[in-house]
């Protein structure tokens, strides 16, 4: 060998060696979720327990969707969704399911940690990220959290961004309008509600619309048929299964024989909106505020 080249040689190997000792044999990422729990997970995580549609809809918007082990049974969307192992519902998952799926990561949806779901996961020993938004903004930070919890982050930025500039162009549409009162029903029987603690008012608010309920102490308050009487809402949105045109006659028929005087009744104000939308905080969240803004129209002519 020539002599002049092994110095160089060694160098190379010498310097190889640095290298492959700086670079980690795992990476890991440290989060807090929507409950203020401090998460440690080695990335990517590679089999994720997505316990809520929303979570599923924003691995699959973030092309994560091969980074999920196992869905709900109430995870439909994107169709594609529906082939995925299913672990049961939200409050009774098949536990023995999740624990043979060996998962690294459960997504939940849960207020706190004595929820007999988030026990249950943590008993099995899986790492457990809560995602749980109060607005706009807390939506974005968990699609920004499982992009690089998945180790899809330029996608989470992209989503995150367009997200932001529509909420920025419902903002300017609503400059110098006045907001017209709203009831939103959650749920019928009985009537329930959301205070401003949840995503939907701030949906509701970048549609155009004031929560008449806002301010209430309960975040999902169950309401009677005389307080909304008094409160009168000059519209009511009711979150639905648009294809289910059986049970929107129903809720329909209910709202306007219980609440025949409101003005919202009168003047047959009463809007159903596509409850996939508004009760999933993902990347279609403020699609709700805008299929809204259309059908107020009408109103501020």
């Amino acid at each position: 060998m020539n002599k002049k080249l092994l110095p160089l040689l060694l160098l190379s190997v010498f310097l190889s060696s640095c290298i492959k000792k700086d670079i980690p044999t795992t990476t890991e990422v440290v989060l807090k979720d929507d409950i203020g729990e401090q998460i440690k997970v080695k990335l990517p995580a590679k089999r994720i327990l997505s316990m809520a549609p929303s979570t599923t809809e924003i691995l699959f918007a973030l092309g994560a969707d091969s980074n999920i082990a196992a869905v709900t049974d109430f995870c439909d969307y994107p169709p594609e969704a529906k082939q995925k192992p299913k672990i049961g519902g939200y409050f009774d998952p098949n536990y023995e399911v999740m624990s043979s799926l060996k998962p690294d990561l459960a997504v939940l949806t849960v207020d706190a940690k004595d929820k007999p779901s988030y026990i249950g996961v943590k008993n099995l020993g899986v790492s457990i990220y809560v995602a749980l938004p109060k607005n706009i903004e807390g939506a974005c930070k968990n699609i920004i959290d499982l992009g690089k919890l998945s180790m899809h982050e330029e996608k989470a930025k992209l989503i995150t961004d367009k997200m932001l500039k529509q909420k920025d162009s419902l903002v300017q549409l609503n400059k110098g309008k006045e907001k017209i009162n709203a009831l939103i029903v959650i749920g019928s029987f009985p009537l329930m509600t959301a205070n401003k603690n949840s995503f939907m008012t701030d949906v509701i608010d970048l549609s155009g619309l004031e929560n008449i309920y806002k301010d209430e102490p309960i975040d999902y308050p169950t309401i009677s048929y005389e307080d909304v009487t008094m409160k009168d809402p000059d519209v009511i949105i009711i979150p639905a299964d648009t294809t289910d045109e059986k049970l929107m006659n129903k809720n329909l028929n209910e709202l306007r024989t219980k609440l025949s005087t409101l003005k919202a009744v009168k003047n047959n104000n009463i809007f159903f909106v596509d409850a996939n939308v508004l009760f999933r905080p993902g990347p279609r969240i403020l699609d709700g505020a805008f299929l809204i803004r259309q059908k107020l129209l009408t109103l501020r002519k």
